[in-house]
């Protein structure tokens, strides 16, 4: 079972994983500090082979989901988010409800500092015990994001799902990655990434990656659907820009299938904004399946 596309508020959403009891899970989050954020990746010298470069050729900026800015730009005002703070703050509004432990471990890679293969702790004074909620997230984000050099490297996701793979290992239940990245991978990262998928598939990990900016995002939509050796489908690819556009849209094509169609009846009025709404969607609408094959598995 998936959850249909005509939940219009997030109690209607929660209810519905309850249902299939999915009642909480073990979140982990991990944030892109690459100069994808914030320039043309066609500029670096250090791309291997003319592919790489033409995957990369294109601005992985904002240069129209944020007006050309960097992607992490902070407003001192505080009235404009950038596209992390969104995606942070409409990610809270419902997944908060499914860590039962207020325990959210939250990394950082691809940054100057950080080793390729490696993660930084946005809690590095106790890693495992991680935020304690979604406005420690924040707070954290916008406390560290300006210290933050960004990386020269293309972003490898392997040794991010590896970490979260480590830690499923030590800590039982079920747990959801949530990667938010700003770049295509390279043909050697994306190789990398694809076998840490199938190697996490052992696992009863949930993979979800969020595409900041304005991609492209062609290898992303290859993790999803071209990974025959995993042992159940244990990734999802959201793009983000892709979201807000259609979101007034879709919000519409919900209406009108309750309208229509005679759809079981949902809370009103709707408590979430259609952004909110078809963001939630995309994130979880894989997660049920997922969790119904990690039980026949017996991985959980």
């Amino acid at each position: 079972m998936i959850l249909k596309s005509y939940y219009l508020s997030e109690g209607a959403i929660q209810e519905a994983l309850r249902s299939m009891n999915l009642e909480s899970s073990n979140l982990m989050f991990a944030i892109d500090y690459t100069t994808a954020n914030e320039v043309s990746t066609s500029s670096n010298n250090h791309l291997n082979g003319s592919a790489d470069r033409r995957m990369l050729s294109w601005k992985t900026c904002g240069a129209q989901s944020f007006d050309g800015k960097n992607l992490h730009m902070l407003d001192p005002s505080g009235e404009i988010l950038n596209p992390y703070q969104e995606a942070l703050t409409r990610l809270g509004r419902v997944l908060v409800e499914f860590d039962d432990d207020r325990s959210i471990q939250v990394s950082g890679f691809g940054d100057a500092k950080t080793p390729e293969n490696a993660v930084f702790s946005f809690t590095p004074e106790n890693p495992m015990d991680g935020c304690k909620s979604f406005h420690e997230i924040w707070q954290r984000y916008n406390d560290l994001t300006p210290t933050i050099k960004l990386g020269d490297n293309p972003a490898n996701l392997g040794p991010v799902i590896r970490h979260a793979t480590a830690v499923a290992r030590e800590v039982t239940g079920f747990h959801m990655l949530i990667i938010l990245a700003s770049s295509q991978l390279t043909a050697e990262h994306l190789a990398d990434t694809a076998q840490a998928i199938v190697d996490a598939s052992a696992l009863p990990l949930s993979i979800i990656v969020i595409g900041m900016g304005d991609g492209p995002w062609d290898n992303m939509e290859v993790l999803d659907n071209q990974l025959p050796q995993r042992q159940f489908d244990n990734f999802n690819f959201v793009n983000f820009q892709a979201v807000r556009h259609t979101a007034t849209k879709e919000r519409k094509v919900f209406v009108h299938r309750i309208q229509d169609d005679n759809a079981e009846p949902v809370a009103a009025p709707c408590e979430l904004d259609p952004t909110d709404l078809l963001f939630t969607l995309q994130i979880l609408m894989e997660v049920p399946v997922q969790y119904e094959c990690m039980c026949k598995l017996n991985l959980l």
